[in-house]
């Protein structure tokens, strides 16, 4: 798909942005009370807390370092709503390699909770008391020559006409690549009314409970999340789908130019003849 997009000009980036439960559990008090009654490593639906954020800081600041030595950073780290939870943002990246930070992320995170004799879980829906676990994927795309071809300072919110199409081909076709963005029964689970996760294949400005937020801004930050991924995703497969999609939809754009460029000339032809 990336072979694809730069066939028809375009580098498409993506960033990935993870939620994720922690719980003051290790490997074996989990089984010994059978995955019940676990403890979480914070009470309370406080995001953006400043509190638990202080309260934890050399864990956040590992996780900051680690990421750091992998050789990506993290834009946004904070608490999110809900017992223990942490959201992290991940800066944007061409789109494979995006997905390699996706992956390293999720493993490692695990493994430094591990060495805290905690355990941090990216299923999507650990729990039905709890709102589920995202994993929104943001993606833009940019000219062989790194300008962002989503941004149109003369439209409205910013959004060129191939934004637009993108946005359209997504909404269209999600249900059909949905196996493939929400992977297991438990991603479904996430997916229902009043948990701040999409159950529709919609699209707004700005809007977090769309599946699709069209993000204005500059020419820079422009893009879409795509908001109906769980945490649990395996990135690259998300990633792939949702590029299927853009160069499906890119291609119909380009498509309905070509033919609407070919009926004005018929026109043009027929009104010379007669």
């Amino acid at each position: 798909m990336i072979k694809k997009a730069e066939a028809m000009g375009f580098k498409a980036k993506m960033a990935c942005e993870f939620e994720f439960f922690v719980f003051n559990e290790t490997s074996d008090t989990i089984r010994e009370k059978k995955y019940q009654d676990l403890t979480n490593l914070s009470p309370g639906f406080f995001g953006y807390s400043m509190l638990s954020a202080s309260e934890f800081h050399e864990f956040y600041e590992e996780m900051l370092s680690l990421c750091k030595t992998m050789g990506f950073l993290l834009e946004g780290l904070h608490t999110e709503t809900g017992p223990g939870v942490i959201e992290a943002a991940i800066c944007y990246d061409d789109i494979l390699e995006s997905a390699d930070q996706g992956s390293l992320f999720k493993t490692y995170i695990k493994i430094l909770a591990k060495q805290w004799n905690w355990l941090a879980t990216f299923m999507a829906k650990w729990s039905n008391d709890y709102p589920g676990q995202s994993g929104h994927l943001h993606f833009s795309l940019q000219d062989l020559e790194g300008k962002s071809v989503f941004y149109d300072s003369n439209a409205k919110n910013n959004i060129s006409d191939t934004m637009r199409y993108f946005i359209g081909g997504q909404q269209a076709l999600m249900p059909e690549i949905l196996s493939m963005v929400s992977p297991t029964i438990n991603s479904f689970s996430r997916l229902i009314p009043g948990f701040w996760a999409p159950t529709d294949a919609s699209w707004g400005i700005d809007n977090r409970t769309c599946a699709l937020r069209a993000i204005p801004g500059s020419e820079k930050s422009q893009r879409v999340e795509y908001r109906v991924t769980a945490a649990d995703i395996n990135p690259y497969i998300a990633g792939a789908a949702a590029s299927l999609l853009q160069t499906f939809a890119i291609l119909m754009y380009y498509s309905t130019l070509r033919l609407q460029k070919s009926l004005r000339l018929t026109y043009g032809q027929l009104f010379t003849q007669t």
